[in-house]
């Protein structure tokens, strides 16, 4: 007798999530939060960028989708479009994608430092 189950999208995600709390910043522009910054972040709808010109920080502050300056966290991947915040504060765009730690200390926001030496991601495909 056949089986039959409604399929879920969360199930091609179980075994490749992403530990830790990161932001994959991509070639184009767009940070992808991962689960664990997510949730770190409070599943947020939308965020603010808060920045630190000189050290070249962004941290991130929920926020809901309508308020001023707001930027939307949409899909599954929590993916946050970011390519005017990162050409504002200089970061190499293009080339490769590179995942970022967050940073949380007490009294600051969460944020990601584009001065660390954060290691490019590589595909977990396998050509044949």
């Amino acid at each position: 007798m056949l089986q039959f189950e409604v399929y879920q999208r969360t199930d091609s995600y179980k075994g490749r999530r992403r530990q830790g709390e990161t932001v994959t910043v991509q070639p184009r522009g767009l940070m992808s939060l991962s689960p664990d910054a997510f949730t770190r972040l409070g599943s947020p709808g939308a965020v603010q960028f808060l920045i630190d010109r000189k050290r070249r920080l962004i941290g991130f502050r929920p926020c809901g989708p309508q308020e001023e300056d707001a930027h939307a966290v949409r899909g599954l991947s929590h993916v946050i479009s970011g390519v005017t915040v990162l050409k504002f504060l200089g970061a190499e765009l293009g080339g490769s994608s590179r995942r970022y730690s967050l940073h949380a200390e007490d009294g600051l926001p969460p944020y990601i430092d584009l001065n660390e030496d954060a290691p490019v991601v590589t595909s977990n495909r396998r050509k044949a």
